[in-house]
């Protein structure tokens, strides 16, 4: 949310933000997310499945708002990060990565990781802006 704001402050003009999760299992602890990934037996659970294609086609909408990649640099999430990615290559990409698969989440423990995620990300909006407006 407070991406958002800054980025509608800085005059990029945002009218809402899709949060698209890699998988529809809702935990905030990641170590029940991955027990419970580990125990399935396909990935239908995620919007990334080739059988779910018209549900993400839709979730994504026109593909001309840009996708912030967020997901964690968690290794287990490996599965569905390789579901996403090339669903979501077209267009502009948003994200922290030192690897182009493994993006830093926006909400890490450390509340300075935390306010350092938001200065880098808004940064990359600030340089979309300034692409935009030439």
């Amino acid at each position: 949310m407070k991406l958002a704001l800054g980025a509608s402050l800085r005059g990029w003009p945002v009218r809402h933000i899709r949060v698209i999760n890699l998988s529809d299992l809702r935990t905030p602890k990641s170590t029940v997310l991955f027990d419970a990934l580990d125990g399935l037996v396909d990935d239908r659970h995620s919007i990334f499945s080739p059988s779910r294609a018209n549900e993400l086609r839709q979730a994504l909408g026109s593909g001309r708002a840009p996708v912030l990649r967020a997901w964690g640099m968690a290794k287990q999430l490996g599965p569905l990060v390789k579901l996403a990615l090339p669903t979501l290559e077209t267009g502009s990409q948003l994200g922290l990565t030192d690897d182009g698969v493994h993006y830093r989440h926006p909400l890490p423990q450390r509340a300075d990781l935390q306010a350092r995620w938001l200065l880098d990300v808004g940064s990359q909006v600030d340089a979309r802006i300034a692409t935009s407006n030439r």
